[in-house]
């Protein structure tokens, strides 16, 4: 299943709020603690009701031992430095759907036949970002690039009452500090993958011109 980046965001509990960045959360989650190079809490996102924001949200599974993956492709082989997560979360500020574990893989082949892993949080759970923004450092060989990148969920967490799925408000696949998945082709896993759940990505750039100091 396939669409446009642009319509990989869509309508949830929070149809009718919007995001705003609040200044970046200092420090790091101690539980993050084991993967303080790779793994950061950035600003935190709060509702705003200036405009909409619609995440994308999987179908749903029964057991958080399940796996799901969206992917993107670039357009042309990048090198890729880092993936930045915007979480779904609910008024109780608990993310929904954002993986308890996952990995980040790249590859030249959409099929993902020849895989390099660019980050691996398959063995232990990260922390639950609430409203905060999740910056994952990728590594990989000097000069290596990647056309596609895949988001594997290996455990969900969950969405729904008992429900488990996986969720973002956005991703960012960044190179030289720029988002180079923007409105590029976006595609998911065949069982979990949500086609239907569609709409635009309402904040882009312009939408978090509220100052950080990551920008």
């Amino acid at each position: 299943m396939i669409w446009d980046r642009r319509e990989f965001i869509s309508s949830t509990a929070f149809a009718g709020a919007a995001l705003a960045v609040i200044p970046l959360a200092e420090g790091l989650d101690a539980r993050a603690d084991a993967r303080q190079d790779t793994v950061k809490l950035e600003g935190r996102m709060t509702p705003y009701p200036a405009t909409k924001y619609r995440p994308y949200v999987s179908k749903l599974a029964h057991s958080a031992q399940t796996t799901s993956w969206v992917q993107f492709d670039l357009g042309a082989a990048t090198a890729v430095e880092g993936v930045r997560l915007y979480p779904n979360f609910n008024m109780e500020i608990r993310a929904l759907g954002f993986p308890a574990r996952m990995r980040i893989e790249g590859s030249n082949t959409p099929g993902f036949e020849t895989v390099a892993t660019l980050f691996d949080g398959s063995g232990a759970d990260l922390p639950d970002p609430g409203d905060q923004i999740v910056f994952v450092a990728t590594k990989a060989p000097q000069a290596a690039s990647y056309r596609y990148v895949r988001l594997t969920a290996s455990e969900l967490r969950k969405i729904d009452g008992p429900e488990y799925g996986l969720s973002f408000a956005k991703v960012e696949v960044l190179s030289s500090g720029r988002d180079v998945a923007e409105g590029r082709t976006a595609t998911a896993d065949a069982e979990l993958g949500n086609p239907q759940d569609r709409g635009f990505l309402r904040f882009g750039k312009r939408r978090l011109s509220q100052k950080t100091s990551r920008e």
